[in-house]
């Protein structure tokens, strides 16, 4: 984002910005309490902040300056001291030469890139295994396909590598060389208006949406939590299996999403509620089902019942046991300084990540009890339908 321009900025703001080094305004002040003139006016501070940005940006170009030719030096100082002949450089031919040298790395830089087209025969091997991944964890999104293709070596792990994919994807869905239904969208949404051809197929309508609550008899609130809207569509699938709500966060949650969130769980009258989180590992992402945790437990201090909050994935050890790709830490995120290697959620197969999800609801529902409630589920299905039917007769 660019710096907000001065004209939208308060004079406090600007006030504010001007301060930090009071030094600048100490002979204004002097003049101010001795009556020798009125205090700064906007304009006077907006004129200061003006030369003391450019004075930062010439110091910071003057600073780069000088570690670019002691660079260059510290490579040419052996050559030139062992030489009685040579000439000493001065610094503004040691910035010249390194910038003539970036010009040069930049020039091989694009032209490797060019070097780096994939041949007929390997875009088709991209292909095949686009087609494989996708019809086999369907419904999957764009990224869960690129991490899958990184751990097969066909693209690379960056932002080169991503956009590669999605053009070749695009183009696989437009030619119908890939089903447009295998891939899920969940960062957009259409609100539907629907309406129904008589009573008869409302019934139908109503009767196939019915679902029964699996988990009363448990007296226990199941849901679970994943960090992105990508992940809440590769994961809806086993929600809608279970019947239990699906809660993706977008990163940190906002308060009202948490309140609102604490409010489901205090009105559902359950005796306890198990939230089942899926979130990436690296600084951020092991401290968004930490703040999402506490966040709960303050909202729910005054109820009765007992809060299990649990992160299913992605955990350090499924990373080597599960061969996961990884990225170094962003040196500038100093949080979480435990998280040696960075890993999205993403990059979890989307049937091993739905067994996850499975196999944790399962630990929660006896066997006999879910089988039990799907066929009175279905029995009270077809009850639904007769009786619209009856109804509208």
């Amino acid at each position: 984002m660019g710096e907000m321009n001065l004209k939208d900025k308060s004079e406090e703001q600007l006030a504010l910005e001007a301060f930090p080094t009071e030094a600048d305004f100490a002979s204004m002040e002097a003049d101010v309490l001795a009556g020798k003139r009125d205090a700064p006016s906007r304009s006077e501070l907006v004129q200061i902040i003006r030369k003391r940005r450019r004075e930062q940006r010439a110091a910071e170009k003057d600073k780069s300056k000088m570690w670019t030719a002691a660079a260059v030096w510290a490579d040419k100082r052996e050559e030139v001291e062992a030489d009685p002949e040579a000439v000493v450089p001065t610094q503004a031919d040691l910035i010249r030469e390194a910038s003539q040298n970036r010009q040069g790395e930049a020039a091989q830089l694009i032209m490797t890139q060019k070097r780096q087209r994939r041949t007929p025969e390997e875009l088709d091997a991209l292909r095949a295994a686009i087609y494989a991944v996708a019809e086999t964890d369907q419904p999957v999104s764009i990224r869960h396909i690129f991490y899958r293709m990184v751990t097969q070596n066909l693209v690379e792990k960056s932002d080169r590598g991503y956009q590669q994919l999605q053009k070749v994807t695009v183009d696989m869905r437009r030619t119908l060389a890939l089903p447009y239904a295998w891939i899920e969208d969940s960062s957009r949404q259409a609100y539907w208006n629907t309406g129904y051809v008589g009573v008869g197929n409302f019934a139908e309508v109503a009767a196939s949406i019915y679902r029964r609550d699996y988990w009363d008899s448990t007296d226990t609130l199941v849901e679970v939590w994943c960090e992105s809207r990508s992940l809440a569509g590769v994961l809806g699938q086993v929600c809608r299996e279970y019947v239990v709500p699906l809660f993706p966060s977008g990163g940190f949650a906002s308060l009202s999403f948490l309140y609102q969130a604490a409010e489901h769980i205090q009105e559902s009258e359950r005796a306890n509620a198990v939230i089942l989180y899926v979130g990436d590992y690296d600084q951020a992402g092991v401290l968004i089902d930490r703040s999402i945790e506490k966040d709960l437990r303050g909202f729910l201090e005054d109820w009765p019942g007992e809060l299990s909050f649990e992160r299913l994935a992605v955990n350090d050890d499924q990373i080597d046991s599960m061969g996961l790709p990884t990225r170094p830490p962003k040196p500038s995120d100093t949080r979480s300084p435990e998280v040696t290697r960075a890993v999205e959620a993403e990059a979890i197969p989307a049937p091993a990540m739905r067994e996850i999800v499975s196999s944790a609801l399962q630990g929660l529902i006896p066997e006999q009890v879910l089988t039990v409630e799907r066929l009175v589920e279905e029995q009270e299905r077809n009850d639904i339908y007769s009786r619209l039917i009856t109804l509208a007769s």
